[in-house]
Formats: C-alpha cells, sequence, structure tokens
C-alpha cells in the first residue's frame, strides 16, 4: 500500500477517535444535566424531582429527624433552588417557642389558600420530624362569618403561648414579622403556596432565611 494512502487512513481515523471522545464528552454532560434535574443535592441534603398524576412535579427531600435521629422524607411542591428569590426577615422564635400555632386567613379564600396552609402544617404539627413542642396547629379567619362558627384570629392574638401565620395577598412575595406575627405575602393564592413551601424548608433548616 502506498505511502500517502497510509497517511490518509491515519488522519481518518485520528478524526474518527476524536469524534467518538467529543459525543462520548457530550453524552456525558447531556446525561449528568438530565440527572441533576431530577436528583440534586441542595445545602447537603438530597432532593429528588418525581412526577405525580394528581399533583404534577413534587420535590422529596429526605432529612434525618432532629426528634430520633432516623430518615425522613418531606415534599415540597416547589424547587428549593427558586424558591431563594423570596425573601424572609422573621424572628423563627415566633413559631418555634409556640405551644400552639393559627394559620389565619381572609374570609374569601378558598381551598387554595388551605393548602397554602397545610403545607406548613404537615410539618409545625409532625412531631417525628418538628423538634419544638408545638402542641398543635390550626386553621383561623381574619373575620367572623355571619351565620357560621369560625375561629377567629389575628395578629393582636399572638401571646407567650399563641403564634399567628397570617396569610395575605399583596404585590410581593416574602416572609416578615410584625410584633410577633409572622405575616406571609404572596401576589395571589397560588403564590402563597410558594411562600409557604419557603417558610416549611427554612423551619426544618433545609434552607437558610
Amino acid at each position: 500500500m502506498e505511502k500517502s494512502s497510509l497517511r490518509y487512513i491515519n488522519i481518518f481515523l485520528v478524526v474518527m477517535i476524536i469524534l467518538l471522545i467529543l459525543s462520548g464528552i457530550i453524552m456525558f454532560a447531556y446525561q449528568k444535566d438530565k440527572y441533576s434535574d431530577v436528583f440534586f443535592k441542595y445545602n447537603d441534603f438530597e432532593v429528588h424531582k418525581v412526577n405525580f398524576f394528581d399533583k404534577g412535579f413534587v420535590y422529596k427531600i429526605r432529612l434525618v429527624s432532629l426528634v430520633d435521629n432516623k430518615l425522613y422524607t418531606i415534599e415540597s411542591r416547589y424547587d428549593p433552588r427558586i424558591l431563594e428569590e423570596i425573601p424572609v426577615n422573621i424572628d423563627l422564635n415566633d413559631i418555634y417557642n409556640k405551644k400552639v400555632l393559627f394559620i389565619t386567613m381572609d374570609q374569601n379564600a378558598t381551598g387554595v389558600s388551605v393548602l397554602a396552609a397545610t403545607e406548613i402544617s404537615k410539618v409545625t404539627g409532625n412531631s417525628l420530624i418538628f423538634k419544638y413542642p408545638i402542641g398543635d396547629t390550626f386553621g383561623a379567619l381574619k373575620e367572623p362569618i355571619e351565620g357560621k362558627n369560625v375561629t377567629v384570629m389575628t395578629c393582636n392574638n399572638v401571646s407567650e403561648n399563641v403564634g399567628i401565620i397570617s396569610f395575605e395577598i399583596n404585590n410581593k412575595s416574602e416572609i416578615y414579622s410584625n410584633n410577633g406575627c409572622v405575616i406571609l405575602t404572596g401576589k395571589n393564592e397560588n403564590d402563597l403556596i410558594r411562600v409557604a413551601d419557603r417558610l416549611m424548608l427554612v423551619l426544618l433548616g433545609i434552607m437558610k432565611p
């Protein structure tokens, strides 16, 4: 075989090897990116993105309980990385040090606000993962409804033993305290779920305030 032919064959083989290496790198990068989208670590907590037909995507976060040192899983409806944009300016003792907690909302609130309240109460009402001595978490309204027996609680009811979390619709998503009352504001009721998840993950120490 002529030297020129061998030279072309060698060049072809080198090019093919380079292309195979490049394709392998690209596939590895793609798989790594795809994997990081469904499973990643956030502040040393394992997060797994799971698709449920009834809930859509949820984020299952594994944590070791400070109560019994066992491994549990908590669900967030939102990726904790995108919740970091919600500012949190509260004294956590306004929740941690209470014997009873009320989550209060407007009387025209719908089941969406109730769902947001559930996101918080599934932590504060769970003695297996929440180490603070809150006895119970209840829902309440800010004003009475004529003809109906409802629990009415506002920020004025905050005391040494009673904690209040108040839901408000505003033009901003944030969490802040006002004279010991923890206030969650969202742009609408659906946004309140996002803000509630932010508070839930802060209470568990998964996210920082």
